[in-house]
């Protein structure tokens, strides 16, 4: 059986988004991000810089989730969905410290855009893992 994606490597998983988005109808276009804001992968469909704003928002919406999951001890943050006038905006776990954000038109079904998108969480697996930010100054 041939892969059908690219090698994934240093974390070029733009393919991988778009391969995704393409099989469902109404969404527009997706990013991985890290959960202190770093942008790991866009799709296509969206130029870098709206990109890096969508994955600073998305983190903070994340973190706000993750925050109420933990302190009224929900179990872990797996999914949100913000909707806005014509358009959502869904956001889901995507390994460790890592989340997927997707925007999607307002027809679009929200089962197939959620389990399209828990599909490629598990289909790449650690490769979606952001490892912690570690304090790199030396203590004095």
């Amino acid at each position: 059986m041939t892969n059908a994606f690219p090698e994934v490597t240093g974390n070029r998983l733009g393919p991988w988004l778009d391969d995704t988005l393409d099989n469902v109808p109404h969404a527009r276009f997706a990013v991985l991000g890290t959960m202190d804001g770093l942008l790991m992968a866009r799709s296509l469909a969206i130029d870098t810089d709206s990109a890096d704003k969508l994955t600073a928002a998305a983190t903070g919406s994340v973190s706000l989730a993750r925050a109420q999951a933990r302190d009224m001890q929900l179990g872990p943050w797996v999914q949100s969905i913000s909707e806005f006038d014509g358009h959502y905006l869904v956001m889901v776990s995507a390994g460790a410290n890592a989340f997927l954000a997707a925007v999607a038109g307002k027809d679009v079904d929200m089962g197939v855009l959620s389990f399209a998108l828990q599909t490629l969480v598990s289909r790449l697996g650690s490769e979606l893992d952001s490892p912690s930010r570690t304090d790199t100054v030396p203590a004095t």
